[in-house]
């Protein structure tokens, strides 16, 4: 795997989807307030990391962020409408070894429509899988999102381990060709 590649890579994907109703852009300097916002939410963060402790603390990680993502290493985005910004997604520990890229920090305005999350989850996926060519995806759900496990398991995420705190799963890409991205075109209505 090539990391200079990575963010070429990336950059042709989000063009080629910036016509979506929903769809993705990288994060800048500038959207610290709107994920700082987003994440200081209590409802909406209660099963991501803590959030940073303030707004200072927010722009420095979004700086730390963008070494990260100048190296190819990391992909942060702003899941964006036509009105604007109304989440954010993350691919982040990539890992040359065994093909694999994590994907989280999938947080999503209230008020959205169901389908928002669905259409970022392709998103995510195409570009990890179809655009940079990772064989594997991993996430982690906490045992409390229930309604976040129950779509993974019936979408066909493969679970690899269980803590108190986590719920590890896994997506091969061949999985998410044959069963996932049909599964969740299906949930919104279109074919592949």
């Amino acid at each position: 795997m090539n990391f200079e590649e990575n963010n070429h890579k990336v950059r042709k994907a989000l063009r080629a989807i910036s016509s979506e109703p929903t769809h993705l852009r990288l994060v800048q300097d500038s959207d610290a307030q709107f994920i700082f916002d987003l994440r200081a939410d209590a409802h909406l963060s209660r099963h991501l990391s803590a959030a940073p402790a303030s707004l200072l603390a927010q722009r420095e990680w979004i700086a730390r962020y963008l070494t990260r993502h100048h190296q190819g290493l990391e992909h942060y985005f702003i899941i964006e409408t036509e009105a604007g910004g109304v989440g954010t997604a993350r691919m982040y520990d990539y890992d040359p070894e065994d093909g694999s890229f994590t994907w989280g920090s999938w947080i999503i305005r209230r008020g959205e429509p169901p389908a928002r999350a669905i259409s970022v989850m392709i998103q995510i996926y195409d570009m990890g899988f179809r655009a940079i060519g990772f064989s594997q995806a991993k996430f982690e759900v906490k045992p409390a999102n229930l309604s976040v496990l129950a779509l993974h398991r019936r979408l066909g995420a493969i679970q690899t381990c269980q803590t108190q705190d986590s719920v590890a799963f896994r997506v091969l890409a061949d999985e998410y060709e044959s069963t996932v991205r049909p599964r969740l075109l299906d949930l919104l209505g279109r074919s592949a």
